[in-house]
């Protein structure tokens, strides 16, 4: 799956707006699809957020929701430093 793809099975309209709310070049964000999975994710997830959208289907948004925690996990216990 291309990492557009990707975006958009998590709700993203394209991968540019999350070029653009993520201020990262979407040749960036499609070697962190490769190369990073969980990174691309958190990143789209927060562009998502941030420009008040959700995710479109149940299961992305099982995995928002997951994905959510984790990073608030990794806030709390110090892990994302």
């Amino acid at each position: 799956m291309s990492a557009a793809k990707r975006a958009k099975q998590l709700g993203a309209k394209n991968l540019k707006v999350i070029s653009e709310v993520a201020n990262k070049h979407v040749t960036t964000l499609s070697r962190w699809h490769d190369t990073n999975p969980a990174l691309f994710d958190a990143i789209v997830l927060g562009a998502l957020i941030m420009e008040n959208q959700t995710p479109d289907d149940a299961a992305a948004m099982v995995q928002y929701s997951n994905k959510i925690n984790a990073l608030k996990l990794l806030t709390i216990s110090g892990g994302g430093k």
